[in-house]
């Protein structure tokens, strides 16, 4: 029930951890304030698989590019891409030297284990800001941006953070971006994926317009 005594309509939507944590879970408090009689549970799915039946998902949010077995499908709503931006805690260093590529040979560097994305990979940074090979040491590595964002924001490293994951955090003050202007372009975005054989409610047209609204003004 709503706190007027009405009975809420539910809507059940599934994301990857990182995206539920990071972009999602705000972003669903900020709908349910415009629309109290309105009801959203967020479930989890791992490896592009999310429960359809089992959790009689409404859509699903599915991280994918345009290359290789993951792309979208036919339908599927656009919802954002992605640009990977070195990001670290404002305490970790300060803001006269963030733009210094020599500061990823003196701080340690976070890495998520992301596949088939070589821009979340310091390797390919390290080429891309002409770093010398004698300077390398090995990142952390981390499983899961949400994870790797944690650690950031802890002050234990510098991280390559994935916008707008990262966009809520920016704009909290817990992380900071680093040399932005040599920011990459990201292999994967996200797609919104309805249950093609759900019933009509105005509920869901409501949840969607709202995120791909949020998801074009709220940038890094």
């Amino acid at each position: 029930m709503t706190a007027k005594g009405r009975t809420a309509r539910r809507l059940n939507i599934s994301a990857n951890p990182s995206l539920a944590a990071l972009w999602l879970a705000p972003r669903i408090g900020r709908f349910i304030e415009l629309h109290p009689d309105i009801d959203v549970q967020v479930y989890l799915h791992a490896s592009q698989d999310p429960a359809w039946r089992e959790q009689d998902l409404d859509l699903a949010f599915l991280h994918m590019r345009d290359e290789g077995p993951d792309r979208p499908a036919p339908g599927d709503i656009r919802l954002m891409t992605e640009t990977v931006v070195p990001v670290c805690s404002p305490t970790l260093i300060d803001a006269a030297s963030r733009g210094d590529p020599a500061i990823f040979t003196r701080y340690r560097r976070l890495e998520e284990k992301h596949v088939a994305s070589p821009e979340t990979s310091w390797r390919t940074w390290w080429k891309r800001l002409g770093l010398r090979d004698g300077d390398w040491q090995d990142p952390l590595v981390l499983s899961g941006l949400s994870t790797v964002v944690s650690a950031a924001v802890a002050g234990t490293g510098i991280a390559l953070g994935r916008s707008p994951l990262i966009d809520e955090e920016v704009a909290r003050g817990g992380l900071v971006p680093l040399v932005p202007e040599l920011r990459m372009a990201g292999s994967w975005g996200y797609v919104i994926r309805m249950r093609p054989d759900r019933p009509g409610d105005p509920a869901l047209p409501a949840l969607v317009e709202f995120l791909l609204e949020e998801a074009r003004v709220r940038s890094l």
